[in-house]
């Protein structure tokens, strides 16, 4: 069966319509389920020598699923140095530095755009000389 033109183009418009009603992901994720927030590594440490604390470089880490951008939250800013306070997209980074006092554990915790947390487990434990 053959349908007159304007009926094929009215077709055609709601079918166009329905279809970008649908979604099919967006560059945040929010009309999907995004892949959980994650960062990695998830746990960083150093074995201090007897009676000392570390300090210097420890770890980047990575940020990865949720919806960008992601915030950097350092709880124990005494004892740990972030760089940046934000990461901008999946699958960037921050690094961590130690400023000389122990901790064990302290946390670094990433939220996403949609409130989504992951965290980031430090430890520089005091080893009694």
């Amino acid at each position: 069966m053959k349908l007159p033109l304007l009926n094929r183009v009215a077709l055609a418009s709601i079918s166009v319509a329905v279809l970008a009603s649908c979604g099919g992901g967006s560059e945040d994720n929010e009309a999907g389920a995004p892949a959980p927030l994650n960062v990695q590594p998830s746990t960083v440490g150093v074995k201090n020598a007897k009676g000392t604390c570390a300090s210097g470089f420890l770890a980047e880490v990575f940020v990865y699923g949720g919806s960008a951008p992601y915030y950097v939250n350092n709880a124990f800013p005494d004892a740990i140095v972030v760089n940046k306070t934000k990461v901008d997209e999946a699958g960037g980074s921050f690094t961590i530095s130690l400023t000389g006092v122990c901790l064990d554990p302290g946390l670094v915790v990433v939220k996403d755009k949609l409130n989504r947390t992951a965290s980031v487990s430090v430890s520089s434990p005091f080893v009694e000389p």
